[in-house]
């Protein structure tokens, strides 16, 4: 009876990790895709100072 606990905890385990691990990627493409617009914001900012 107890292999089912461990069977519930190593299931348990499993599906955190793959749930931190989906999480993780798409805070990492959210930054990735905050950094670009930043970058974007930035050229776009000095292509009007130069203008001005």
């Amino acid at each position: 009876m107890w292999w089912w606990i461990a069977i519930g905890g190593a299931a348990w385990v499993m599906v955190s990790a793959i749930a931190a691990l989906v999480l993780g990627r798409i805070l990492r493409r959210a930054d990735t895709e905050e950094q670009i617009v930043e970058i974007q914001r930035t050229h776009r900012d000095d292509s009007r100072t130069e203008l001005s």
